[in-house]
């Protein structure tokens, strides 16, 4: 009842991308028609995890500032949308043996080496991109750095038969270990 009415306090633009960010969750897990979910939709996957989180990690808190800043909501979508994309690969390499092989994944489309390749490369234009926008010796563009190099080093690793941690816990975890470095690194600039 307490969750309903926080909702309701909420800015109408907030509350448009947690609604849109709650459907994207409900069509992905829930199972519709013939007990299947817009997960088992060929080649949709993907972009239904990035389009889901940008909303609710991107959308959200931007919508909810005093200001809504169109310029930073922008650079935001394309650097999480990236790194989004990006950590789901160790996730679809992960589950290569038990995906449909007709579904379409990144994965199965490209291959294990290249889509591990696509992902190291996507992380680099990212990186490039935040240098621009935010500065080379910022905070964020620190923070992004290390959170990326360990991103790269998770996906190395990564392979079918790995162990289910190795994603569900440590490739998870790093927009945690993210966020901590970034408040560290902010805190020392500030003092």
């Amino acid at each position: 009842m307490l969750a309903a009415q926080q909702f309701f306090n909420l800015k109408f633009a907030t509350k448009i991308f947690v609604f849109f960010g709650a459907i994207i969750v409900l069509l992905y897990t829930i199972p519709l028609k013939n007990n299947k979910n817009l997960r088992d939709v060929k080649g949709f996957k993907i972009f239904l995890v990035v389009v889901g989180w940008l909303s609710l990690v991107v959308g959200v808190p931007i919508s909810m500032a005093q200001k809504f800043d169109i310029e930073l909501f922008f650079q935001l979508l394309m650097i999480q949308g990236i790194y989004i994309f990006v950590a789901t690969i160790p996730f679809e390499i992960r589950d290569l043996e038990q995906d449909q092989p007709n579904a379409l994944t990144v994965a199965q489309i490209l291959g294990i080496y290249n889509v591990k390749l696509l992902g190291y490369i996507l992380l680099i234009i990212n990186l490039i991109f935040i240098f621009i926008s935010f500065g080379i010796f910022s905070a964020f563009s620190l923070s992004s750095v290390i959170s990326f190099l360990l991103l790269i080093f998770l996906i190395c690793l990564v392979t079918p038969k790995h162990s289910k941690y190795l994603t569900s816990f440590w490739v998870e975890s790093i927009p945690i270990f993210w966020s901590i470095i970034y408040y560290l690194l902010n805190f020392n600039m500030t003092i």
